[in-house]
């Protein structure tokens, strides 16, 4: 096993919640199409919200776009492999864009804004 594929399982373990929903990948363009469609887009869905990401990129960075529903305000940690996090704040419909977006292995952990208790975390997924 190559060791950077081995550093980050033993980060994301680190981040292992088991009280937290995971919010499961429903669709990646990429595993669906070979890569080909462009922007890349990835969806998970949770019991109680579905969190939408799609990857373009500005200026030569990535960034995402983020739409969570329900329409709600929400609190985001965007977590990646190496412990590494970022807050991020999406407004009153649930859109969120994240300019120099973090690339490697990243979850999204989501909380209603004000509060500390997740609703769901995403997998942690390639970008």
């Amino acid at each position: 096993m190559p060791d950077k594929v081995r550093r980050a399982a033993y980060a994301a373990m680190r981040w292992r919640e088991p009280a937290i929903p995971v919010a499961d990948i429903t669709f990646d363009s990429v595993m669906e199409d070979g890569g080909t469609l462009k922007p890349r887009r990835v969806r998970f869905e949770a019991p109680d919200c579905v969190v939408e990401i799609v990857v373009t990129m500005q200026s030569g960075r990535m960034a995402w776009t983020l739409v969570l529903t329900p329409a709600h305000e929400y609190d985001l940690v965007i977590r990646r492999d190496g412990g590494r996090s970022r807050r991020v704040t999406t407004d009153a419909q649930g859109h969120a864009l994240v300019t120099r977006a973090p690339q490697g292995i990243v979850s999204v952990l989501v909380l209603r804004s004000g509060s500390d208790t997740p609703i769901a975390r995403t997998a942690w997924v390639p970008f």
